[in-house]
Parts: structure tokens; C-alpha cells; sequence
């Protein structure tokens, strides 16, 4: 189903579109929800997964070449000059303009069996060259992802050694901002003409009677650019970030379906109102108890001592947010940490996830369950994650999302496959005792299998490919142990475990020295404590007469629950001061009866 929609809320503009719905246009029943052990991972061994995790797909690191312009022609010489200097020393800046002009490379990438995410990283400019007519051509390489599925190297009788050999080759326009207004209907697919500056490029056809000549004429270059892959994503075996979702006691989540028809209004059926309407029929079966909320419909039960609370925003609730002036989506998605977008893909023009006020600083679970969210929006929740410490952004966002077209109809369940496995891995520590391992390969494997179960039955020209990104530097392991970071020459440990003496006001001490002076602009603290009650401890960290109160369990939440674990945790008492010297932990236990061990202590300096 493609259609031009303009608008959706004034907090997120979002045009265009992309996920498909289903022929079948008669109101369905919806069934009841199958059962819990349908839903969950299945049972085996454990096994290494690519970087980019999926039981279908495969991650592909790629090095994109190709020459961009800018026009400088409005300018007078030495406001060019100025101009020039000032853009190649902006990487944010000269990211954008490359990938305004790389996603004109998507539609012939994808015909080449690769789908290519369209946010480039690490750009490096080559060559330079202001010309006299005031354009400025900048020539890079960057580094990019692209996605492989297994169906496509099966169906093409290669392997992946041979796919990785072959440079890939893409025309793409020089200036891609002249396209719609100066090349317009010359190059794009018959039947849509109508395509504006937002959408053009997902219907550029470089190839077509009279594409060529109506680019030059509108001073616009083809260029022919390279797509050379280099290797396949590293492997490793990763899980959700357990210890962060649960370590108030509880899992918010936030739901949004959105409507399949653009033309639709609130009180008429459609295929994102059934979704919705599935969906909660579905959490009321599983135990979920409706309550009021203000946003949307509350949904909540707590089960293995978790609330599980999920926020169910439905289309009625998204139509009216064309006119969102209390910015109600993004305060929404910022109470909670697994954020669920059910609907079109918008061409990946969805403005909200660039508001970096959404994002917590505290882990989030996004899932984009739209057209080729995998290309569109990855990215787009990473860059706005980007930290010092986190120059990837990968640290508090995993990102699950679809390298194939989505279905409507479908988006309910695969919904409920997501949370279902979530909440069972959150409960159980990220294994059972029946031998399933709630980790990133399992929970993708099961949404995939619904996915191709659900394609077979009926009939759909493709199905779903689900992956998660951003959870290679995941640091979560059943047991409770938290895996270290990467190495950092800006990382300092403590050498052994400390006991911590039972109610004793002196506490344990763990040291760290550092002998680098740089001034501190932000102080990261990694730190996990064994203890069976949390709520007896008192931890603070000083150096030179600075103190900060790391944790205080006359105030934290579930102050019966074992242990203490902290990632990440950025302490701003530290800002502006010398990293040079001694830096103590003290760990007091307040109460008898109950002891622990500081098993790990880490400060990161940057």
C-alpha cells in the first residue's frame, strides 16, 4: 500500500509512508491468545550471533564512495570560503548531506540482494574542489551497514564469501535537493509523479527514457558510486539489558498503533484499530488488568515480583496528535523504556526519534515495527544516544526492527511475541528452569517464526525479517554478572572483590588511583554489589573532600531485593574537577543479619 499522507503531529512530522496492510478489507474476528509457551524462545544451546542479531539476516559492514555537492552559488567568494571551512569541520553536518544523497542508492542496492541502512557513520572526506560556479564537490567514503538475508543468498545461489567480493555499483544525483523541484516526473516510477523532496529518492528509477537528460539539464551529476562490503558483523551472544529494566521493580512500556488508511477517522474500522483491539484483548487474556491513564489505556499485572505496565496509545489517540502541542508523544515515550511504534514507515522521515529529550539516558528498547525500519530509523535512536562515554550510542538503546516490508494485520501479535518474551526474561533472570534462554537470538527467532508461519498461511508476497541493533556492547548474563565494557584507555578498575562488614559504620572501602590530571567533564560509575538486602547500604564515592552519594537504601525502591548493580551511572558532583588522585568507595551496611561483597568497581573519565 503506498500513499502520500502529509502530516501526523506538529512534535513529529511524518510523510510519506511505508507498511502494507492486507487485501482482505472485511472486518476479521480476533482470536484469542494462543498460548504463553507458543509465544516464548525455544529451547536449545546457546550459539555466537552476528552483531546484528537475526535468524534470518546477516550484518554487513560496508565502505560507501561517492562524490556530493553543495550550492555555494548564492554566496560571494569569500562567504563560500568561509562557508566551505566551517561545513568540513562539522561531521554532524556533512553526515547529513551524504545521507540526503545515499538513499538514492537504496532501490538498486536492494535489487543487488543487500538492503543498505541509510545513515551513514564515520565520514571521511577525500577531496575537495569549489568550482567556479560556486558549487562545492566534496568526495568521501563512509561507512555504512547492510543487511543479507538468507532466503536471497539461497535464491541466488551464492555464498556469503562471494557476496562480500563483489563491489556493488549505484547512480546517484550529485545534488540531490534539485531532484524533485528541477528534475521532477523525468526520473521517477510511472504513477508517482506527485513525489516531493521528503520521498523522491524511494521512487528514483536512474534508468528510465529521459532521466538522464532532464538531470542535465538541471545541473545535476550522475554519479556512480560504490558499495564495497568488507566483512560480517563480529559475533557474540547478547541479552536484553535485564538488570537496567528491572531495577525499580517494574517495566513500563509504551504500545502505538497507528491507522493503515490514511484517509481514515476515529469511530471507523481499520486495520491499526484491530491491531490495537487484538492486542488488548490479548494482554486482558494473559492477566493484564486495565486501569486509568493519561494518555492512552493502562494495562497492568505483576507477576515473579515485576509490574509489568504497558501503555496502549491507539490511532484515535495518534489522529489527534496531528495538532500535538503539549508534544504528548514524546512525553509518552520518554516515561517509558520499551517503546513499540506499530504503523507506515513515513520514508524514515519520523522527526521525533532526532528530539534527544526522549531519550532518558536510562536503557530503552525500541521496536519500529514498520516497512524497512532496519534501514530507516537504526540510526536515527543511536545518534541521539551518543555520549562521550558511548561514541555509538549503543550502551542504553537496543533497537529491534524489520529489513522487509510490514503487515498490518500481523502487528498485534508480533507485538505480544516481543513483550511475552521480555517479560518472561526479565522475570527469570534471562533463563528458566525449563532450559530457555531469553536472550536477543532466542526472542528474534520466535517473532520470525510467527512471521514466516503466518506468511504461509496467508499467502503475502513477502514476510517480515526481524533483527535487533545496537546490542553488541550488551553487558547482561544470566546469574546476575555484569560483563565489563570495552576497554578504554579512560577506564579505571579496582583490583579485587571487598567483603562488606555487617552492621558496621565503617564500612568497606574500594580504591581506585588514577594518575591522568585532565579535567573531568563526565564521571561514569560502573559498580555491582552481592548483598541479600540492598536496603541496609550506603554507598558513597569521595576523592579530595569531594563526596557523592552513590546509593542510599533508606530511599530506593524494593529496598528487599538483592543486590546492587549501576551502568553507567553519571555523576555531575565530579564535573569540572581533576581526575588525579585517590578515589574511595564506601560501602556501610546498616543493619544485621544480612552481608555482601563489592565485586566490582569501575570509574570512566572523559
Amino acid at each position: 500500500m503506498k500513499a502520500k499522507w502529509i502530516g501526523f503531529f506538529a512534535a513529529a512530522t511524518l510523510l510519506g509512508a511505508c507498511a502494507q496492510g492486507t487485501e482482505d478489507t472485511n472486518q476479521p474476528t480476533i482470536e484469542d491468545a494462543p498460548s504463553v509457551e507458543s509465544d516464548l524462545a525455544p529451547i536449545r544451546g546457546q550459539k555466537d550471533d552476528t552483531g546484528y542479531l537475526s535468524n534470518l539476516a546477516a550484518e554487513v559492514d560496508a565502505v560507501f564512495t561517492a562524490r556530493v555537492s553543495v550550492d555555494l552559488s548564492d554566496l560571494n567568494g569569500s562567504d563560500r570560503e568561509e562557508y566551505m571551512e566551517e561545513l568540513l569541520a562539522d561531521e554532524f553536518e556533512l553526515a547529513d548531506i551524504a545521507d540526503a544523497q545515499i538513499k538514492y542508492a537504496k532501490r538498486q542496492i536492494n535489487s543487488d540482494l543487500l538492503h543498505l541502512n541509510l545513515s551513514t557513520s564515520d565520514m571521511e572526506v577525500t577531496d575537495t574542489n569549489l568550482r567556479a560556479d560556486g558549487i562545492l564537490d566534496i568526495s568521501y567514503e563512509a561507512h555504512v551497514e547492510t543487511i543479507i538475508t538468507n532466503a536471497e543468498l539461497d535464491e541466488s545461489g551464492l555464498t556469503i564469501d562471494e557476496v562480500l567480493a563483489e563491489v556493488r555499483h549505484a547512480t546517484i544525483p550529485s545534488l540531490p535537493g534539485r531532484m524533485a523541484d528541477k528534475v521532477g516526473a523525468a526520473c521517477l516510477e510511472d504513477g508517482e509523479e506527485g513525489a516531493e523532496d521528503y520521498n523522491y529518492f524511494y521512487y528514483f528509477e536512474q534508468d528510465k527514457d529521459g532521466c538522464a537528460e532532464a538531470m542535465e539539464g538541471a545541473g545535476v551529476e550522475r554519479i556512480d558510486a560504490t558499495l564495497e562490503l568488507v566483512n560480517l558483523a563480529p559475533s557474540k551472544t547478547v541479552y536484553p539489558e535485564y538488570h537496567l529494566l528491572t531495577e525499580d521493580g517494574r517495566i513500563d512500556v509504551v504500545v502505538f498503533f497507528g491507522a493503515a488508511d490514511y484517509d481514515w477517522e476515529p469511530g471507523d474500522w481499520d486495520w491499526g484499530t484491530y491491531g490495537r483491539d487484538k492486542f488488548v484483548r490479548h494482554l486482558s487474556q494473559r492477566g493484564f488488568r486495565k486501569t486509568a491513564a493519561e494518555h492512552g489505556d493502562l494495562y497492568s499485572k505483576t507477576s515473579g515480583g515485576l509490574e509489568q505496565r504497558v501503555t496502549v496509545v491507539g490511532p484515535e489517540v495518534l489522529k489527534m496528535l496531528k495538532n500535538d502541542n503539549d508534544n504528548v508523544f514524546s512525553k509518552v515515550v520518554r516515561e517509558n523504556e520499551v517503546i513499540i511504534y506499530n504503523g507506515h514507515s513515513f520514508y524514515g522521515s519520523l522527526d521525533v526519534l532526532d528530539d534527544p529529550s526522549i531519550y532518558t539516558g536510562k536503557y530503552q528498547i525500541f521496536f519500529m515495527n514498520s516497512c524497512w525500519s532496519y534501514e530507516y530509523y537504526t540510526k536515527q535512536v543511536f545518534k541521539n544516544n551518543v555520549t562521550a562515554g558511548d561514541p555509538e550510542g549503543w550502551l542504553m538503546a537496543d533497537v529491534v526492527n524489520d529489513t522487509e516490508s510490514g503487515w498490518f494485520h500481523n502487528m498485534a501479535d508480533e507485538t505480544r511475541i516481543l513483550l511475552t518474551n521480555l517479560f518472561a526474561g526479565a522475570e527469570s533472570g534471562g533463563e528458566d528452569s525449563a532450559g530457555r534462554t531469553y536472550d536477543w537470538e532466542g526472542i528474534i527467532e520466535a517473532m520470525n517464526r510467527y512471521a514466516i508461519d503466518i506468511y504461509k498461511q496467508r499467502g503475502t508476497e513477502t514476510h517480515e525479517i526481524y533483527g535487533v541493533s545496537g546490542v553488541t556492547t550488551n553487558r547482561f548474563t544470566p546469574g546476575g554478572v555484569i560483563e565489563p565494557p570495552p576497554a578504554s584507555e579512560n577506564r579505571y578498575e579496582m583490583e579485587a572483590p571487598v567483603a562488606i562488614p555487617d552492621n558496621d559504620p565503617e564500612g568497606a572501602t574500594a580504591t581506585i588511583e588514577i594518575d591522568s590530571d585532565d579535567v573531568i567533564e563526565t564521571l561514569t560509575l560502573d559498580l555491582a554489589i552481592n548483598h541479600t538486602y540492598r536496603g541496609d547500604l550506603v554507598i558513597t564515592l569521595e576523592k579530595d573532600g569531594v563526596e557523592a552519594t552513590v546509593f542510599d537504601g533508606t530511599t530506593a525502591s524494593n529496598p528487599s531485593d538483592d543486590n546492587v548493580v549501576l551502568t553507567g551511572e553519571v555523576l555531575e558532583k565530579f564535573r569540572g574537577e581533576s581526575a588525579a588522585g585517590v578515589w574511595t568507595l564506601k560501602v556501610v551496611d546498616t543493619w544485621a543479619m544480612d552481608t555482601g561483597t563489592v565485586t566490582s568497581f569501575a570509574l570512566t573519565v572523559n
